[in-house]
């Protein structure tokens, strides 16, 4: 019995941070919060990993979000 209420806590702690899934509900989601000029990592526990920069990707994001704004200013009013 005494082996089982510590297993069984011991292993939900394990598998809540070993998972790499997102418990927040509200709010901007975790791949619209990374900074691709200057990414750190969003884990709590990170083994091993590296983030480098991707400039490449970041200009085309800059460049489609250009666009985007670009266009909502030239929405017709089709009435």
């Amino acid at each position: 019995m005494g082996l089982w209420a510590v297993g069984v806590p011991a292993y939900c702690v394990y598998a809540a941070l070993t998972r790499d899934v997102e418990y927040r509900s509200a709010g901007k989601k975790q791949h619209e919060m990374v900074d691709l000029r200057n990414p750190k990592p969003l884990k709590l526990i990170t083994i091993n990993e590296e983030y480098r920069p991707n400039n490449e990707l970041a200009d085309l994001l800059d460049d489609i979000n250009k666009s985007q704004k670009k266009g909502q200013g030239r929405a017709c009013n089709c009435d």
